[in-house]
């Protein structure tokens, strides 16, 4: 009788403990619930018409094709290695030989992504509002890189002669714009990919300025480049960019939720408080981050230079969603001096010299003070650049070349 009672009662003890687990569980998936609503309801998750986008008809047959030409190129042999030969991003002087090699290893295939992207229905979804390409797992960093660096280094190379014609100085620059397409073909929109297309911009960036050198029509290449860089200099990147991620994160985290089987229920049992503790401190991360991000943009700079914007600073023990932060205002700097440098290079094709000052030249702004970026002619020699907040030691002028950030060129 006595084994019979403590049966009953181990069973009764049982059905207790079961019945508070369960209940601390559906209180932590409650709370888990009511902060993701919350999220959404401030604008912190992606939108409904951002996850619509990847899924459009037009979209889904310009991505379908894109892999198409990709598969070809990743096919060629030695297309991808003979981009690895080039730096990041390329010098205005570097080798000939090299970009030459990059585009001869393209052959045809290159020419046919060039003629796909000069296709109305490409051009429209690669120059719309939102991303259009679906998350995946394989990047494919080397390909993506060497199709974008061989269609700008064709585009900078074909201008290698004493004297570009009119109609060759064209059609470097709207090949240029196409490569700066395709640029934003490859971005899905999130953080990770938002950062490779920072990269990817600056091997284009450091090819139009090579082809400037090389006498393209600065007129032409501000027309068909300076909206595209306005539009990807735009502030709300990083934002975006962060809401993306956060989007992804929350919706697989559902759909595991989501899932019941035995194994599923015995690891809930013993691993699901830890796993929402990482997650609410993630989420926690994630909307400091969003914070800064829409910070006005002299605040925002001050605190993205904490992930790391100054070269001897240690970006990677920063937060990984302002190391995020960091590198996209990067990228929107650069962005913005290049579009300035177009502007100078316009001004002087039409005036025969220098301006003296960029206070009257629309699109010469730093995107981080909204004042004119620095700018000076010392003795025939334009000189733009470098941001003011790269002041203080911290950046060589080398580094600050390398990474686009000042230019400077003789009369």
């Amino acid at each position: 009788m006595k084994a019979w009672k403590a049966a009953r009662l181990a069973a009764a003890l049982a059905v207790l403990a079961g019945a508070i687990v369960t209940s601390w569980l559906t209180a932590l998936r409650t709370t888990w619930s009511e902060r993701v609503e919350e999220l959404a309801h401030r604008g912190l998750v992606r939108s409904v018409a951002e996850r619509r986008a990847p899924r459009e008809p037009a979209a889904v047959e310009v991505h379908r094709r894109l892999e198409q030409h990709l598969a070809a190129l990743a096919s060629e042999p030695g297309f991808v290695s003979s981009a690895g030969e080039v730096g990041a991003p390329p010098e205005p002087a570097a080798a000939d030989a090299r970009l030459r090699a990059l585009v001869a290893a393209g052959g045809q295939d290159l020419a046919a992504l060039d003629r796909f992207l000069a296709e109305p229905a490409t051009a429209e979804v690669a120059r719309a509002l939102l991303p259009s390409a679906t998350r995946s797992q394989d990047r494919r960093c080397e390909l993506q890189r060497a199709a974008v660096l061989g269609l700008a280094a064709g585009a900078a190379l074909s201008l290698d002669e004493d004297a570009p014609s009119r109609e060759s100085a064209r059609d470097c620059a709207l090949r240029l714009g196409r490569a700066l397409d395709l640029v934003r073909l490859l971005d899905d929109g999130c953080a990770l990919s938002v950062v490779i297309s920072g990269t990817l911009e600056a091997d284009v960036l450091a090819l139009v300025l090579r082809a400037l050198d090389a006498g393209a029509d600065p007129r032409a290449l501000a027309a068909e480049l300076e909206p595209r860089l306005r539009a990807l200099s735009a502030p709300g990147r990083a934002e975006r960019a962060l809401r993306y991620d956060m989007d992804v994160f929350v919706s697989q985290v559902r759909e595991a939720s989501s899932r019941t089987t035995a194994a599923s229920v015995v690891r809930s049992l013993v691993a699901e408080p830890f796993r929402y503790g990482e997650f609410h401190s993630l989420l926690d991360e994630y909307e400091r981050c969003v914070a800064v991000a829409r910070l006005a943009p002299g605040e925002l700079l001050a605190r993205a230079r904490e992930g790391g914007m100054q070269p001897q600073a240690h970006p990677e023990q920063a937060p990984a969603y302002l190391r995020t932060v960091d590198s996209i205002e990067l990228a929107r700097a650069r962005l913005a001096l290049a579009r300035a440098v177009l502007v100078l290079a316009a001004e002087r094709a039409a005036t025969g010299r220098w301006p003296a000052d960029l206070a009257d030249l629309p699109g010469a702004l730093d995107p981080h003070s909204g004042e004119p970026l620095p700018y000076r002619v010392v003795e025939g020699r334009a000189i733009l650049g470098p941001p003011a907040w790269t002041s203080g030691g911290a950046w060589t002028d080398q580094e600050l070349r390398a990474a686009l950030l000042l230019w400077e060129r003789d009369a």
